[in-house]
């Protein structure tokens, strides 16, 4: 059985030795740091087509959170996410 590559990992599609990772969630203080490394000054960025939902993890169920938690257990560890509430 091969899994559809569009629900695969995403650690499977990056080096090890990454630099860098930006993430949606902070896009904002992401963008800075990586303009300020490349000693670039950012204009204003706008936010288009902004919805008004609720965070993600407000839309899982607990046997959801175990599921997605063991699918992408990889991801989750890789890139720090949590299931938990900050």
């Amino acid at each position: 059985h091969t899994r559809n590559h569009h629900w695969q990992p995403q650690v499977l599609y990056l080096p090890e030795d990454l630099d860098f990772i930006g993430r949606l969630e902070t896009f904002y203080e992401d963008l800075n740091r990586l303009f300020n490394a490349i000693g670039k000054e950012i204009n204003q960025v706008d936010h288009l087509n902004k919805t008004g939902r609720k965070k993600y993890v407000e839309y899982y169920t607990p046997s959801l959170v175990d599921l997605v938690g063991e699918m992408y257990s990889e991801d989750i560890e890789r890139f720090g996410y949590s299931f938990e509430e900050n």
